[in-house]
């Protein structure tokens, strides 16, 4: 055997070689966890990668983890002692960026002892989305706005439940702009539109005209259009353009976080299969 020859590439090996070494290397996600007991959160301050999952898990006590932007907020976690036995919380970071969090029920044992719980994400932006399935419909709200939320419904397309198809439709709860106010800044629209995997665009729609426990005929009329997308089973969000007077003089336009307040029953299982 010649070995001058033995480690002589050929042009397309060569080609190969050089794409492999090119290519960028994408790291798999992670799941960290994140103990809270009697010395509080453990680790107090960590840093991930974008894509990785965190795990609250409790060993003692009653707990809500919750960030200080509204970007993520649990229910109730308690150690296995307790009757709802409701022990862990978890979300994943698709965003690069410093994430303050604490407990909301024990928020001022945190202020006065100045410790600040901590997620450092480092990386690029993931791109994120869950195909919408029939286990989002429920309710759900922004945590910093109490009083207003949403009541979604999806609407499949066929009896097969295909995630990331069929119909949206939301009743939104909320208060006229403005000044707060009593019972009539009460305000409700409705919204509709097409599913397109994790996102839907609907048409949004004021009423007008009823009568309390009376069959008075209702105008309705649309105000504008809202786009809602889901990031997990228990997180999304909406994007809103309104005129809310309906001739253009009182336009508006946000984004609000959505947090689930309804148990996921069907969604975890529906994305799985």
């Amino acid at each position: 055997m010649n070995s001058k020859n033995r480690f002589r590439r050929t042009p397309g090996q060569l080609l190969l070689i050089v794409i492999l070494l090119a290519a960028p290397i994408t790291a798999f996600a992670e799941n960290h966890t994140i103990t809270i007991g009697r010395q509080g959160f453990q680790p107090n301050e960590i840093t991930i990668n974008t894509g990785d999952t965190i795990i609250w898990t409790v060993e003692e006590g009653t707990h809500i983890v919750a960030s200080k932007d509204g970007s993520f907020h649990s229910s109730v976690i308690a150690g296995s002692g307790r009757p709802d036995n409701t022990v862990s919380f978890s979300h994943t970071f698709n965003q690069p960026g410093e994430f303050p969090y604490t407990c909301s029920l024990h928020r001022t044992r945190y202020e006065t002892a100045h410790v600040q719980p901590l997620v450092t994400v480092v990386g690029e932006p993931v791109a994120s989305g869950m195909d919408i399935n029939f286990g989002h419909g429920g309710s759900w709200y922004n945590t910093d706005e109490n009083g207003q939320g949403f009541s979604l419904e999806v609407v499949p397309d066929s009896a097969a439940l295909i995630p990331g198809s069929g119909q949206l439709v939301a009743y939104w709860f909320t208060f006229a702009r403005g000044t707060p106010g009593g019972p009539a800044s009460l305000r409700w629209y409705e919204g509709l539109g097409p599913i397109d995997g994790p996102d839907a665009m609907l048409d949004v729609y004021q009423v007008s005209g009823g009568v309390f426990d009376d069959p008075a005929e209702t105008a309705i009329k649309q105000i504008g259009s809202a786009l809602v997308h889901f990031d997990r089973c228990t997180e999304g969000s909406i994007s809103y353009s309104l005129e809310l007077d309906g001739d253009g003089s009182e336009e508006s336009t946000g984004d609000i976080t959505l947090t689930r307040i309804t148990p996921d029953v069907l969604c975890t299982d529906l994305s799985a299969n």
